[in-house]
């Protein structure tokens, strides 16, 4: 009797951990495939690794002269290092920008897919450039490129400006609150623009800035002037122009890497990035743009979380837990259903010949007390001893 107790509670055990491996199946399965997790990174501008240029209406790069004193002329820069202005004369475009941020040194590989992207630029006038002028209420848009461009840090001819596609992201300025410091910013969400970036990252060409078609503010004569982070002026050692401007642009992209991505920063320098904590602008709250951003250990490009694996199909573990869990129940349960019958059988017989010797006897089948009665009776016999 024992035994048959111990056989059930042992085979109720096995058909929950069998059930439990059910319930459980789907979600690891989806685990053992090795499918990569999504992504996050926020992004700081390196100049080194991603690009930048602008493009100039009035800009001529002609050859004046003739024979050994011939000189090529170019007009000279109107905008400070930096400078991604977008200016309009009579809502005609006179200045346009274009910007990339290399997702290949990132880790982002090929068959990717960008889910988030937002863009956060700095816009600021300095001394000794064509400043920002009628900003107030103009709307600035980030447009796809489709082709291949150079970086550049003087004004670009007009005519080498790359084509915008029709998808593109209008931008909302903020400028700071009174008594508060940082710049003034633009905020980008280029998430739709973004999307295929990933699927190839060398046809990724960025985008270009420019202002919202006509009857949505680019009417009129205006100048936004949007800035980059720029390298380390060997003129002026004394000053780390790199550190000072390193902060003008962010970008917080999420992205499901494809098959045979890796973790890591792909090369990139230092301050390429930081781990995933939001998108902070480079002002409102952040020091402006000309001082020194905080340096700290989120100056590397950390991912998180860490892009998974290829896909490498391979049998769950809980398998090989349940095929000695499904032998051993099937054995206690064959046990407990032979040792049952044998009982059932065995009651049988003793049953017959109870009945027999009753009705030899011409007395009625005594019935056997159940276990309520047998105690009842047990008790009854101690008092009696007493």
């Amino acid at each position: 009797m024992r035994f048959t107790l111990r056989a059930r509670v042992m085979t109720l055990g096995a058909v929950a951990v069998a059930l439990l491996g059910m319930y459980i199946a789907p979600a690891s399965a989806d685990l053992e495939t090795g499918a990569a997790a999504p992504v996050s990174k926020t992004m700081k501008y390196v100049p080194e690794t991603d690009a930048s240029a602008w493009y100039w209406e009035p800009q001529k790069d002609e050859e004046v002269g003739a024979g050994p004193a011939a000189q090529r002329v170019k007009l000279p820069n109107p905008q400070r290092p930096g400078a991604l202005p977008i200016g309009y004369e009579n809502g005609e475009p006179k200045k346009l920008s274009t910007l990339k941020f290399d997702l290949a040194d990132r880790g982002v590989t090929e068959g990717s897919k960008v889910t988030k992207f937002e863009l956060v630029i700095a816009e600021e006038t300095e001394g000794g450039e064509a400043p920002t002028l009628n900003a107030d209420g103009k709307v600035l848009q980030a447009c796809g490129v489709t082709a291949a461009w150079e970086r550049a840090d003087e004004p670009e001819l007009w005519a080498d400006k790359p084509e915008a596609s029709d998808l593109c992201a209008k931008g909302k300025r903020k400028a700071p609150e009174p008594g508060e410091e940082g710049a003034t910013t633009w905020t980008f969400d280029l998430s739709k623009v973004a999307a295929d970036w990933g699927e190839d990252p060398f046809e990724n060409h960025g985008v270009m800035f420019s202002g919202a078609k006509p009857g949505e503010g680019a009417e009129g004569t205006w100048q936004v002037n949007l800035k980059a982070p720029v390298r380390d002026n060997d003129a002026t050692p004394e000053i780390d122009e790199a550190k000072q401007t390193a902060g003008r642009i962010k970008a917080t992209m999420t992205y499901l890497p494809g098959s045979g991505s890796q973790s890591g920063t792909g090369g990139l320098p230092d301050g390429g990035a930081g781990v995933s904590g939001g998108g902070g602008a480079p002002g409102g709250g952040e020091p402006p743009a000309g001082d020194p951003p905080a340096s700290g250990p989120d100056s590397g490009d950390t991912p998180k979380p860490a892009a998974g694996a290829p896909y490498a199909p391979r049998m769950p573990w809980y398998v090989w837990l349940l095929i000695p869990v499904a032998v051993v129940s099937t054995f206690l349960v064959r046990g407990a259903l032979g040792e049952g019958a044998v009982a059932a059988a065995g009651a049988g017989v003793i049953e017959q010949i109870r009945r027999q010797n009753a009705a030899r006897r011409g007395g009625p089948l005594p019935e056997r007390p159940g276990l309520l009665g047998r105690l009842k009776g047990g008790i009854a016999a101690r008092r009696g001893r007493r």
